[in-house]
């Protein structure tokens, strides 16, 4: 088991000023040589109580508290780790355990009883407080992550985004762009200088690909307006082949299909939704408690579409299993339809 008591700050800053401080910290520390070439992917599960007790005293500012998740760096690796981090005062205690993928696999399912094959007496910690207070794994936090590490004082510094990573490639692009047309013409750097310094924006963008869209724009005004069109033609294909290759562009009509049922019930609805969906559904989330059961699944309005076209009343069809609470579907708009 780890042990680390460490004090912790986080900060919320624009892509400019990630790419200023990365290049910065770059002179002087070292980088974590997980790093690669752009980061190293974060994947969290986080566990909270039916009443989500974790999320609402963080919410709520509460100075003793905690939280428990699973995490991996490697989707394919054949481990994981439990954590536990507790705030306390102005510093957090961290502990972690190491534990196989397949235990793992075990905890999200609700199934504890692994953790009781372990000598340390944190996995016997973490078992009893999951039990006894009824802790299920309730939501999933996925970022990028750029490290780095000062070895003399043990400073660790990172930034964490889902989309800086892909930003940095897109930028690196879109210079290569800018730099074809001005070439060896000072005049027209100077111009660009000039044209880039008067853009501000009384709104603090938050999202790194904000940035790069509107220098994106610019860019390819530049372009037009140097008569160079075929340039800013060929720029913005292989900017646009790049985001989709990164995987920048999603499509926000996924849905969420919420079910609440009777335990005995359990089977009956995966069949169903097996049945109606042609297993292209994705069971994002199983909650159970004694008497009840709570199924999330994760959809897409395409798929939905397809299905009831066979089934027009998919709520009335789980409905007809009998015993169910409720079927929810949840859009990204946050539009619900029962």
């Amino acid at each position: 088991m780890n042990r680390v008591f460490r004090e912790e700050k986080k900060y919320l800053i624009s892509l400019p000023e990630a790419l200023q401080a990365c290049h910065r910290l770059a002179q002087v520390m070292h980088e974590d040589p997980h790093n690669g070439i752009s980061g190293y992917p974060v994947r969290s599960l986080y566990f909270d109580t039916l009443d989500d007790r974790d999320f609402r005293e963080k919410a709520a500012g509460v100075e003793l508290r905690r939280k428990l998740r699973l995490r991996c760096y490697d989707p394919a690796a054949d481990f994981a780790m439990l954590e536990m981090k507790q705030k306390q005062g102005a510093s957090q205690l961290k502990r972690s355990l190491r534990v196989t993928r397949e235990d793992a696999q075990a905890l999200t399912r609700g199934d504890y009883a692994p953790l009781l094959r372990y000598p340390e007496s944190f996995a016997a910690e973490c078992y009893a407080l999951m039990h006894s207070r009824c802790y299920r794994p309730k939501t999933i936090v996925e970022y990028d992550r750029k490290a780095f590490i000062a070895k003399e004082n043990k400073i660790r510094i990172t930034f964490d985004s889902r989309k800086f990573n892909a930003s940095l490639v897109i930028l690196a692009v879109l210079t290569g762009t800018v730099m074809t047309v001005i070439g060896n013409n000072i005049a027209l750097s100077l111009g660009m200088v000039g044209a880039l310094s008067i853009v501000r924006f009384r709104t603090a963008i938050k999202d790194s690909r904000d940035t790069v869209y509107i220098f994106w724009s610019i860019i390819v005004g530049i372009c037009c307006g140097v008569g160079d069109y075929a340039v800013a033609c060929i720029g913005s294909a292989v900017t646009f082949a790049v985001i989709l290759l990164l995987g920048c562009i999603k499509s926000d009509n996924r849905m969420l299909l919420i079910i609440r049922a009777h335990r005995s019930k359990q089977e009956p609805i995966k069949a169903q939704v097996y049945k109606l969906f042609r297993a292209k559904a994705t069971l994002r989330v199983e909650n159970t408690t004694e008497d009840t059961v709570e199924l999330i699944y994760e959809i897409t309005q395409k798929l939905l579409r397809r299905a009831e076209q066979t089934t027009p009343d998919i709520p009335g069809s789980i409905y007809s299993l009998g015993s169910i609470d409720y079927v929810n579907l949840v859009m990204q708009n946050d539009e619900v339809s029962n």
